[in-house]
């Protein structure tokens, strides 16, 4: 059963579920709607005391999306052959698989658009308000200077912000800001060198893997050329705003980082190299469908 309580269904928050299904209910402050049934007239505040005297009655079992009884087998048998290698690259899955032990009730994570977002959702957050996001419109950048309200508005924990490259490009002066205002805030600027969200969206192809097809259309087999990014040195950016910064590209080095965030005490970039084709298990599945150019392109060779 899938319950959302004043959400707005638009395609970018769906999470890829089908909302007319009769195990979603979706309730807001005009009425509730249970599959393709609709219930008018039904307070949200009414709706949430039923629903809570409700889900007292229920047992449940809590869902880690980073606990080993959750990540698929392919992500161990790929952890298990880098393992064979001095250096393990990070992909977004192992990256929150070690954040996920990393992050306590000390620190607030403010979780940018795109990749980051889908990686972060599955981080174990200590206790309410832990977890800040712009998950209805999802303009890119907007974590980086969230962080700075969060650190003014909670003094007393520490910002962890996790944001792609394009994202950090849009509003990385923020940090110039939190550095004059002494805040102790960690960015991990997760590097993968692309738009990885967008190209997912129009053409997942080059995130398959070994079931990737091979189109007569040399495009859709890779990486489109307006979504590489210009390469920045991200950690070199504290020279110019201040802090401390660090590059990391392996499970290694990030954890000798980690073990340093404790006694540094103010700003922090992290540069995260992440390979290009990497995906988040959380949207991974979402490969298995034709993106909007595969699906022309189709369309047009039948034509």
């Amino acid at each position: 059963m899938k319950i959302g309580l004043g959400v707005w269904t638009t395609g970018k928050n769906l999470g890829g579920f089908d909302v007319w299904k009769d195990d979603t209910v979706l309730a807001n402050h005009s009425g509730v709607r249970i599959g393709a049934s609709y219930i008018a007239n039904v307070s949200l505040k009414d709706f949430m005391i039923f629903l809570k005297e409700e889900l007292t009655k229920v047992n449940f079992k809590a869902y880690e999306m980073y606990a080993e009884q959750q990540l698929s087998k392919s992500f161990f048998v790929a952890e298990e052959q880098q393992s064979k290698s001095a250096k393990i690259s990070l992909t977004y899955d192992s990256f929150f698989k070690r954040i996920n032990s990393f992050i306590d009730s000390s620190h607030v994570v403010v979780a940018d658009a795109g990749f980051p977002l889908l990686g972060a959702q599955g981080i174990h957050i200590a206790e309410p308000d832990g977890f800040v996001a712009q998950a209805s419109w999802l303009s890119i950048g907007y974590s980086v200077p969230a962080a700075t309200g969060v650190k003014c508005a909670r003094p007393d924990k520490r910002a962890v912000v996790f944001v792609g490259d394009g994202a950090f490009q849009e509003t990385c002066q923020a940090i110039s800001t939190q550095n004059k205002l002494k805040h102790d805030t960690i960015v991990f600027v997760l590097d993968n060198g692309i738009y990885g969200i967008e190209q997912m969206l129009v053409n997942p192809n080059p995130f398959r893997g070994k079931e990737k097809v091979e189109y007569s259309v040399p495009d859709l087999n890779s990486v489109y050329s307006y979504n590489e990014m210009h390469p920045w040195k991200y950690a070199k950016l504290v020279d110019v705003f201040g802090g401390q910064g660090f590059e990391v590209t392996t499970v290694d080095e990030l954890e000798e980082v980690l073990k340093q965030l404790g006694k540094i005490k103010e700003n922090t970039i992290i540069h995260v190299h992440i390979p290009k084709t990497s995906i988040p298990e959380a949207i991974a599945y979402k490969n298995e469908e034709p993106g909007e150019d595969e699906f022309l392109n189709e369309h047009w060779n039948l034509c």
